[in-house]
Formats: C-alpha cells, structure tokens, sequence
C-alpha cells in the first residue's frame, strides 16, 4: 500500500523524518496559539 502511494517519488527516511517533525512544529504551535485565545483549554493534571 505504501509503496504505490510513494512510487515515483524520490524519497529518504530522513525526508519522512523532517516532515514528521514539521508537523510536530505547527501542531505545537497551533495549539499555543488556540491556548492563548482561550479557545483550547489548558490541560488538567490529575493527582
């Protein structure tokens, strides 16, 4: 399955690395940002 969803393209695990990790950037950032309008609410630590 994966491999006919990649075929012709040209890539590298560490392509699929750095988009992973970019994804990880805008969804931190996103959620900050939905934090700081008071949208999202702030996670609730349990005891």
């Amino acid at each position: 399955l994966l491999s006919a969803l990649f075929r012709g393209t040209d890539l590298v695990p560490s392509d699929v690395m750095a988009g992973c990790i970019l994804l990880r950037v805008r969804h931190k950032r996103e959620t900050l940002e939905l934090r700081r309008l008071n949208i999202l609410q702030k996670p609730q630590c349990t005891d």
